[in-house]
């Protein structure tokens, strides 16, 4: 769908029992209103494969040598520790990769950037709707990595943001996503919030959002970035962080820059910011 109307010509294969010209001239004529069939079809695939993409997580864990079964001579001790450690992570760098769990929401994530000028915006509104709200709290983990990694491809290798519509249409998708996750109320979902630090990401949004360009678009996002930031303390008990104290710091520092509009070139006032939040 990503691609149409580019394989429009492969979607008549669907009928198999029609030929020739026949073929082609109902398949014009249907092309829409199969499209749109396909795409209810393929959302309500993909709904499915969110809410229940946690089962393929549930493996067994990784056999672990119960207590004293460690030699007494200490080298031996540090030897098998570190071809444990080895083999752990290489088993872990091969599951990041080829496990079909992260592929999936990887896939998901690109989609959220979808231009396809027929389907773009419904292939962006789905993804963008059922990832925030019908994604397996099991995924929450896998999905704020992949969202981090995202993010951080919009910085060149100096740490300069780069700014494109793309960029920002991600970010923007992004905050509405993780708003409604720390918002969601779905039963015990607090136990994978807190598996892995979202504090890499957060920044990593902050930082791209605070070199927008002031305009009404650009302060609305920052709008709705604070809403996020305060779901985010809300449910900060549930969240890990492996430094807070800065990480909350280097938040009040955007943050108050953006309130008392002390940013360099900046023209808009806190009256400005005041109208386009209400």
């Amino acid at each position: 769908m990503s691609n149409y109307p580019k394989s429009k010509t492969e979607d008549v294969q669907v009928e198999p029992f029609c030929r020739g010209n026949v073929k082609r001239r109902a398949a014009h004529q249907n092309s829409e209103h199969e499209m749109e069939d396909q795409i209810n079809e393929w959302a309500n695939m993909t709904g499915f494969l969110c809410a229940l993409g946690g089962v393929c997580l549930q493996r067994r864990s990784p056999n672990k040598p119960p207590n004293g079964v460690f030699p007494f001579n200490p080298e031996h001790k540090k030897s098998l520790i570190k071809q444990q450690d080895s083999v752990s992570s290489s088993n872990s760098n091969q599951e990041a990769q080829c496990c079909p769990v992260t592929q999936f929401v990887f896939n998901l994530l690109r989609l959220l950037i979808c231009n396809n000028e027929k389907l773009g915006n419904q292939i962006q509104k789905h993804v963008k709707e059922l990832v925030a709200h019908e994604m397996s709290p099991a995924l929450y983990p896998i999905l704020f990595d992949q969202i981090k990694n995202f993010v951080e491809k919009f910085f060149d290798p100096h740490g300069h943001v780069v700014i494109s519509d793309l960029n920002t249409q991600f970010i923007e998708h992004t905050i509405f996503i993780m708003k409604n996750i720390l918002d969601s109320t779905t039963d015990q979902p607090s136990e994978y919030l807190g598996v892995t630090s979202i504090e890499g990401m957060m920044l990593a949004i902050v930082r791209y959002v605070r070199h927008l360009d002031k305009t009404v678009h650009s302060i609305l996002i920052k709008t709705k970035l604070c809403q996020l930031v305060e779901a985010m303390m809300k449910r900060r008990d549930d969240l890990a962080f492996r430094q807070e104290l800065k990480f909350r710091n280097k938040l009040v520092e955007y943050l108050t820059e953006w309130v008392m509009c002390t940013h360099p070139h900046s023209s808009t006032t806190a009256n400005d910011i005041l109208t386009y939040a209400t």
